[in-house]
């Protein structure tokens, strides 16, 4: 009994983060998404990620019941005016001349494509936070001095919150796996650094 309500809640905050989500993307696209989860990126673990696929593998499911094929993820099914910060804005588009024109349209298909808004938004954000990551850990790798090396990555540790902490951990040691079979001396090399700074990490108690 324990167990299902634990697995009952979690699914219960799990719908919350989405509705919230949701609610951005209806109401001013994937800018707003992104604005939206600025706030909640914490909230984004592999779980809520998980849940989300399935939320949408769902909706597609319900619109083959229906004998409707679930619109792609193209941008052919989606607008894409000018964004401030991003560059593009994602839109749902429920006007477009292609949608018009399909036997099936968008109407019963505008829950997924809002789903659709979503994951776009949260796996830019996602993205972008490893991309952050990856670029520290190739100016620490640059240091020459393993003691360099060192001083630079608990300074990024003690600088970052729990929750980013933990994923520029996980971005090392990503590194370190992909780098666990070594091509030539330059990778050996690399993966030699890379573990290093593993060490200092478990040194410190990051």
């Amino acid at each position: 009994e324990d167990t299902a309500d634990a697995v009952s809640d979690m699914h219960w905050k799990q719908l919350q983060k989405l509705r919230e989500l949701c609610e951005a993307a209806q109401e001013g696209g994937l800018e707003l998404v992104m604005d939206v989860a600025k706030v909640m990126k914490s909230d984004f673990d592999s779980a809520f990620c998980n849940f989300l696929n399935f939320e949408i593998e769902q909706e597609e499911g319900r619109l083959r019941g229906l004998g409707i094929e679930p619109v792609g993820e193209t941008a052919r099914w989606l607008a894409f005016p000018p964004a401030k910060e991003d560059g593009e804005r994602l839109a749902v588009a429920n006007t477009s001349p292609e949608a018009e024109s399909t036997p099936n349209g968008v109407e019963e298909q505008q829950w997924l494509l809002v789903l659709r808004v979503v994951k776009q938004g949260v796996y830019a954000l996602l993205a972008r936070e490893r991309d952050e990551d990856i670029k520290q850990v190739r100016n620490i790798l640059n240091l020459a001095s393993p003691e360099s090396r060192r001083d630079l990555t608990l300074l990024t540790l003690e600088q970052l919150s729990p929750e980013e902490a933990v994923a520029f951990k996980a971005t090392i040691a990503r590194i370190r796996d992909n780098l666990s079979v070594q091509r030539d001396a330059r990778d050996a090399d690399l993966f030699s650094k890379v573990s290093q700074l593993q060490q200092f990490i478990e040194e410190q108690s990051f």
